[in-house]
């Protein structure tokens, strides 16, 4: 036999994963069916995922089942920042479209580039799914893409759950930097993306694959080794074959191909591959590493100081270990495996792996546009400048990418660059005066990247450089601001408590209104000696002062003084102060401070219908100024929240996608998660309501009040009263640590609900705590309706509950409205008025299933059986009259309320069944409904 190893990797054989190629074809079934289909194929390098995406391919290629768009994407190679969009650039160029030219062409700055990009993204991709049966995308090694590749598939992936598409994506188990981590499983979280986890090969399989590639059997005690040493994975096996197929080529084995001495190490292997290499041929193997893996044959004869000639001579040793190999798409080459990649970037020193950073940095600074793919040029230049021992050229190129990947629309990548260039500042000793503006580009850039934790956290320090001054009062409330956004309200008090005890009477009168209007939740600490409402009042007189108000801040200054008069009930004032507000705000260009008003009067609203119209009006304007991700998600959880309150459910689900679809990994993302938990609970999907849960405490492990009130009702709706009330009162201590107010009211009505009638310390002062915290404010009506909730749940008296249930109907929440009727029915029984209980029930249940509130459905069902209807209901009333019942008909009709069969009620009423039959199909037809069913259900609800 004198096959070569290359030749025999080109016939080698698809063995085994006919249970995930299923998995891969069902996908694809489905995007054909018009259901948008994602699936991540995780498992470990070298196990086969590329060559399962590839049999897919072949398959659907060949299966003629309709038209069919397939688009393979390729992460790249290169480590550090990569080009915005590079992993996905086939599928775009499919499209049509070169985002990244068309956002910075259109766009005014890095957060309304991406929006618009994204957004011209998803429109292409829907009008290519138009004209397919449907649209098959494959990316390899999704763990190296950069961010704004994976934030553009996370996009398209909640944007196109209906429409006829399929990505199918490989990646490495636990690979990729922390971020990329976490956009991976934020996409499997979500609905129509699955994971797919590819183990190694069977001893069987792995005997089928040793037949195929070398044309005989291997030995059992062959296979064992290959098994032991190669754990499975199809790379490591096919290596091992291998070389017991060259020992047996050789005929007799000498010391270095003898199966025995043959390493589990595919770096040993590797290494003995290139023992054959000259020293010149070695180091453009290893130079080619040091490029990221791959490179174009332009690059690697400008880094080597190569003519074509004796380039190409050197290739032609290194292409026969193979090890490299070609790659036409390139015009260059790439190792066969990254695994292979790995282990020669492992086995090179440091001094030699600084010197090919150092040539490849040079050769970029005279041709850029030998850059390698995944990678804009001066992105490549700043990392091989700076692991090429050149800090002062690094600090230059990384700026300038920063800037380019901003202007890109590529946040995270702006970030990173920015965040490099601050460590070479400081690592090259450069004075306070160049590091302070780069701490606060690296913030800005972490806020349009939506790491607002991160921004606070740089904000920080460029604070802690300013001297006191109004200069420092602004940054600190950048700061407040976005730690408000990362959901971090203690430490956001904490700051406003700083800027308040730093005002003094040199203080110019527009910062003081600024600072008191943005700090005014502060003043509830009574130690700064005013209330919120006397500090805005101040705030505004000072801003009514102002010459132009060139910065906002009357608006700012009257949005925070209609929050201070709606925390002290005095609702009609508020709606008028927002409204001046509102119409302050046509004003501004930045988008926060555009929509702030309307944000706020949206979250103290009392019209929900209303208010739900005001806020998709909002959250349209939010889109057309690029504030999708930032303000205008923030304004999707509050009118998820308006929906939540009235009941429409698949508006919601709508509203919830939308805001997903700029990703779910930040404050209003858990908020929107929140808010579909509670919808999936209302409608009896309890699974997704934890699985929602789960999802938002991913975002806030430490734990947050929304969290533990979803917590707690999940727990009292599945029967566990001891842990629904541990979990409000750890999310009454976190909102009162944290001064949320808001979510202070919805945790007490939990906790009165889950604890007994006497309940122990602490609980019991935890809870009459509350109860006179909800005293103090019960001015604002959804504090006055819990706070009813909350007292009717202690008391359990009829007249609680049908003060608490007319709380809830003034401020048209429907759920709320219907869970206090019907504790208001079970208060009417144990009291022994049975018709008013009936009646209440009835209307209960006629709201549960207009909304499909099916667990409280459930419980309104048991309540009818322990609440005996009177009977004779019906009978000689005015109602059965009005509605054509005959007198027997009214008693059939009583009696078909409670339940009874035909037979039963014939045997009451001394009547054949035939004739009772008679008679229930003339109910049906004079009540207007068509099965018996329905006119019981009818019945109770109508009973006089």
């Amino acid at each position: 036999m004198d096959t070569t190893a290359s030749d025999r990797a080109a016939r080698s054989p698809f063995i085994g994963r006919r249970d995930a190629l299923d998995h891969l074809a069902a996908a694809v079934a489905a995007a054909r069916l018009g259901r948008f289909a994602g699936v991540l194929v995780v498992g470990p390098g070298g196990v086969g995922k590329s060559r399962l995406l590839d049999r897919l391919i072949e398959q659907t290629a060949d299966d003629g089942s309709g038209r069919l768009l397939h688009v393979s994407c390729q992460a790249p190679a290169e480590t550090g920042p990569a080009s915005p969009l590079e992993s996905v650039a086939p599928l775009l160029a499919a499209a049509g479209l070169d985002l990244a030219a068309q956002a910075a062409g259109e766009a005014d700055d890095a957060h309304d580039a991406q929006e618009r990009s994204f957004r011209a993204a998803g429109d292409a991709v829907e009008k290519l799914a138009q004209a397919y049966d449907a649209v098959l995308v494959t990316v390899e090694d999704l763990h190296r893409a950069d961010l704004t590749s994976l934030e553009l598939l996370a996009y398209l992936a909640r944007r196109l759950d209906r429409s006829p598409v399929a990505v199918l994506a490989s990646l490495r188990d636990g690979a990729g930097p922390a971020p990329v981590r976490a956009v991976i499983t934020s996409l499997s979280l979500d609905a129509g993306v699955t994971q797919l986890h590819v183990g190694g090969l069977t001893r069987d399989e792995l005997a089928e694959l040793a037949e195929a590639r070398t044309g005989a059997p291997l030995a059992d005690t062959a296979l064992d080794d290959v098994l032991a040493r190669s754990g499975g994975i199809t790379l490591y096996a096919e290596e091992l074959i291998d070389s017991y197929a060259r020992s047996s080529d050789s005929g007799a084995p000498d010391a270095t191909d003898a199966p025995g001495k043959v390493p589990a190490s595919l770096r040993t292997m590797l290494h003995r591959s290139l023992d054959p290499l000259s020293d010149c041929s070695r180091d453009l193997v290893e130079l080619l590493a040091v490029a990221g893996g791959e490179a174009g044959h332009g690059l690697l004869r400008e880094a080597a100081s190569l003519d074509d000639d004796e380039l190409r001579s050197r290739l032609d040793d290194v292409l026969d270990t193979g090890v490299v190999v070609v790659d036409d798409d390139l015009q260059g080459y790439r190792f066969r495996h990254d695994l292979l990649l790995e282990a020669v970037l492992d086995a090179i020193d440091d001094d030699a792996a600084r010197a090919h950073h150092a040539e490849l940095a040079a050769a970029l600074t005279a041709r850029p546009d030998l850059a390698p793919r995944g990678s804009s040029p001066m992105a490549a230049l700043a990392l091989h400048r700076r692991l090429g021992g050149d800090p002062d050229g690094a600090l230059v190129a990384s700026v300038a990418a920063a800037r380019e990947a901003g202007r890109a629309g590529a946040c995270a990548e702006e970030l990173e660059h920015r965040l490099v260039a601050l460590d070479l500042l400081e690592s090259l000793g450069r004075p306070q005066t160049e590091v302070g503006p780069a701490l606060a580009d690296a913030a800005r850039a972490a806020s349009r990247a939506g790491l607002h934790a991160r921004a606070a956290e740089l904000m920080a320090r460029v604070v802690e450089q300013q001297q006191p001054s109004p200069m420092r009062l602004r940054l600190e409330a950048e700061r407040m601001a976005e730690q408000y956004l990362a959901g971090d309200a203690r430490g956001a008090m904490a700051t406003a408590r700083t800027m308040i005890m730093a005002l003094d009477d040199s203080t110019p009168p527009a910062v003081r209104a600024g600072v008191l209007a943005t700090c005014a939740a502060a003043f509830v600490d009574p130690s700064l000696g005013r209330t919120p409402l006397e500090a805005t009042t101040e705030a505004v007189e000072i801003a009514r002062g102002l010459d132009g108000d060139p910065t906002g801040i009357l608006m700012r200054a009257l949005t925070s003084h209609g929050l201070a008069l709606a925390l002290y009930g005095r609702i009609d004032d508020a709606v008028e102060v927002f409204d001046e507000a509102e119409e302050l705000s046509a004003q501004q260009t930045d988008p926060r401070e555009a929509l702030r008003a309307v944000l706020y009067r949206l979250l103290y609203g009392f019209d929900p219908a209303a208010d739900i119209e005001r806020g998709r009006h909002a959250i349209a304007r939010a889109d057309r100024m690029g504030a999708a991700r930032g303000v205008g998600k923030q304004l999707r959880a509050v009118v998820a929240d308006l929906l939540l309150a009235t009941g429409r459910w698949d508006e919601l689900r709508t509203v919830v996608a939308d805001g997903l679809a700029w990703g779910s990994q930040d404050f209003a993302g858990m908020l929107l998660r929140l808010d579909a938990g509670f919808a999936a609970l209302c409608t009896g999907r309890l699974a997704d309501a934890e699985a929602e849960l789960a999802a938002a405490r991913e975002v806030e492990p430490a734990g947050h009040p929304r969290t533990s009130q979803l917590a707690a009702e999940i727990a009292w709706w599945q029967g566990d009263a001891a842990a629904s009330a541990a979990h409000a009162m750890e999310g009454l201590q976190l909102a009162v640590a944290t001064a949320r107010g808001n979510e202070v009211a919805p945790l007490t009505y939990a906790l009165a609900r889950a604890l007994p009638a006497d309940p122990p310390p602490p609980a019991s002062g935890v809870l009459e705590l509350a109860l006179g915290q909800l005293a103090a404010t019960a001015g604002n009506p959804v504090t006055a309706g819990y706070l009813a909730t909350a007292r009717a749940e202690r008391s359990d008296s009829p007249d609680a509950w049908s003060a608490a249930a007319a709380c809830w109907q003034s401020l048209g929440h429907e759920p709320l409205q219907t869970y206090a009727v019907w504790r208001q029915a079970t208060a009417l029984a144990s009291a022994g008025r049975r018709p008013e209980a009936q009646q209440a029930l009835a209307r209960a249940e006629e709201s549960a299933r207009r909304l499909g509130l099916t667990p409280l459905l459930g419980a309104l069902e048991s309540a009818g059986a322990a609440i005996p209807r009177q009977r004779g209901a019906w009978a000689g009333t005015p109602e059965a009259e009005r509605l054509g019942l005959t007198g027997r008909e009214a008693e059939v009709l009583d009696l078909l309320a409670e339940g009874w069969s035909n037979k039963r009620i014939g045997e009451h009423l001394h009547i054949s069944p035939r004739t009772v039959g008679i008679h229930v199909s003339s109910i049906l037809r004079k009540l207007g409904v068509s099965t018996r069913g329905e006119a019981a259900a009818l019945a109770r609800r109508l009973a006089p």
